[in-house]
């Protein structure tokens, strides 16, 4: 199924597990542990025992959610 530019494609749900199973379980779990750093970082930046997210210029990332 082919989607135009901003429509989302759609699946069905078992096309997921299919890739997984194909990928190796290390760069499954590289790939999951990257993902809950940056959800992380992205809701409070100052988490103790995970570092920083930084800007290029070695500054950390202001956080953009706030509750």
């Amino acid at each position: 199924m082919r989607a135009s530019h901003g429509e989302a494609r759609r699946g069905d749900a078992s096309s997921l597990p299919s890739s997984l199973s194909s990928a190796a379980a290390n760069q499954v779990q590289l790939l999951t542990d990257l993902l809950q750093f940056h959800a992380a970082t992205y809701m409070d930046n100052v988490i103790v025992g995970i570092p920083q997210a930084l800007q290029k210029s070695s500054c950390p990332m202001k956080v953009s959610v706030r509750e």
